[in-house]
């Protein structure tokens, strides 16, 4: 049975971990890179191939499709499992961040806030309570639409390598924009499930392998 996979390099620990588990399960796992490219070819691969459950780890693609950034995957990103009732965890991975290439990629607009560059063709945007709230609202009435189960899990301590206690994106304030815009806006039906984790702690990889398992086989 194949399970389809997003994440990215700051999420890669939980990513490899829960891999790791699956396969130990007896699952593939194939994985997309959320670079813009890597969500498009998810969404098509999980239109039309034998999938047997979703994981999403980041969402920065979205962040990119809402805010102008260069790694979006199109207006269509995080429907293709909805549209085929395919059970789904989502987690708000890299919710913190904007992609950029080059520091001159950056607009004006944003280059009075937090910017991380990675290395000279990777420049981040640290997102902010207006882009989180933005992006709650069209995480939900994304999965809000989806025919099949869907759990969305949290990670209190932390949303990428650069968003925990004492890294550069480290805010609290923006995350919880984020939060209280999914509370407010998810289905009653989609459980919104809080963890007292950092999203790249092994806990927080067995927590969803094991909600994961629980969609599969319920009861």
């Amino acid at each position: 049975p194949l399970v389809v996979m997003s994440m990215n390099g700051t999420v890669t620990e939980c990513g490899l971990a829960i891999k790791g588990m699956l396969e130990a399960e007896g699952y593939a796992v194939l994985v997309f890179h959320t670079i813009g490219t890597g969500g498009e070819a998810l969404e098509d691969y999980v239109k039309s191939e034998e999938v047997v459950g979703v994981i999403e780890l980041a969402v920065n693609e979205i962040t990119n499709e809402l805010m102008g950034g260069l790694a979006s995957a199109g207006p269509d990103r995080l429907t293709a499992a909805g549209k085929r009732g395919i059970p789904q965890i989502v987690v708000p991975g890299s919710a913190d961040f904007i992609n950029f290439l080059g520091p001159e990629t950056v607009p004006a607009k944003y280059r009075r806030r937090n910017i991380f560059s990675h290395n000279p063709q990777a420049t981040l945007v640290r997102t902010n309570i207006v882009d989180n709230r933005a992006l709650g609202r069209t995480i939900a009435h994304k999965l809000n639409q989806s025919r099949g189960p869907v759990v969305v899990l949290w990670p209190k301590m932390g949303l990428s390598t650069l968003d925990r206690q004492g890294k550069p994106y480290w805010n609290p304030e923006a995350d919880k924009a984020l939060l209280n815009t999914l509370w407010k806006n998810l289905n009653d039906s989609i459980p919104l499930i809080e963890l007292d984790s950092y999203i790249n702690d092994d806990k927080f990889a067995k927590e969803v392998v094991n909600e994961f398992m629980k969609l599969l086989m319920p009861g």
